[in-house]
């Protein structure tokens, strides 16, 4: 006879986990929610912020007084092209000469990735952009993250919980970054990179909106790469400025 212990201990341990994935389902949603925007009255801001796991680390825990004038939508594992997704959608909450800050995160494999949409995205973007990009049922995923996004779940809590502990150190810089790449693949990175901060800048300069693009370079690789996609952007009309920092907390300053 199978023992009546065992059997309570397996209900409890089915109904707690079922509990948990049901109250993590729910902190996730809260937490990569957008600001309302018929609910929520602020607005003028004087930055939007993009970037993906380490600015988010950094800067989602320094403090509302530090960032009053920033509006941060940084998020983990997003990577770029997500970046400028999102700026379509929430460039309203800026003033009319306000700056986008783009951060180019080389300790963030993901930053880098070409294409590719992940939970916090489909939170932010218009339900017309997701059709055009083929997302399907996006509700019923924007509903169930742990279901149909278990990386992106596990990712979120790793970095909560290490950002929670390590909140004044640099918890991320370093970590995936990219090292032993050859040059034909430099090439191709800064390529990819440079497109999507000439159709960031483009779509700013067309809302007389400003551009700052941070390169967050954590190696020599990182370094160099950096410099070459700057110095490509020098014959542009509407060349952003630039800046290189080895540590995303450095960004608190620039925007200072």
């Amino acid at each position: 006879m199978f023992p009546f212990w065992i059997a309570v201990t397996i209900f409890l341990a089915i109904t707690l986990s079922g509990y948990a994935c049901i109250r993590l389902n729910r902190v996730i949603q809260i937490n990569t929610e957008p600001p309302r925007m018929l609910g929520d009255l602020r607005r003028n801001f004087d930055y939007l912020l993009l970037g993906s796991t380490n600015v988010w680390g950094r800067c989602h825990f320094v403090g509302e007084e530090a960032f009053a004038r920033v509006l941060s939508f940084a998020q983990p594992l997003r990577n770029l092209w997500g970046d400028y997704l999102v700026l379509q959608h929430m460039h309203s909450y800026l003033k009319s000469d306000g700056i986008v800050v783009l951060t180019v995160d080389y300790a963030s494999q993901n930053n880098l990735q070409a294409k590719g949409l992940n939970y916090a995205d489909l939170q932010m973007l218009h339900p017309v952009t997701l059709s055009s990009l083929g997302q399907r049922a996006y509700q019923r995923k924007l509903a169930y993250p742990l279901l149909y996004f278990p990386n992106y779940c596990l990712g979120y809590v790793y970095y909560i919980l290490v950002a929670k502990f390590k909140s004044r150190r640099r918890w991320l810089v370093g970590s995936g970054k990219i090292t032993g790449k050859d040059a034909t693949y430099q090439q191709n990175l800064s390529g990819e990179i440079t497109q999507i901060i000439k159709r960031v800048s483009e779509f700013c300069d067309i809302r007389s909106l400003g551009l700052k693009v941070i390169f967050i370079a954590c190696d020599e690789f990182a370094s160099e790469n950096s410099l070459e996609i700057i110095e490509s952007l020098r014959s542009e009309s509407n060349r952003p400025e630039c800046h290189i920092v080895e540590d995303p907390e450095q960004i608190i300053s620039i925007l200072a």
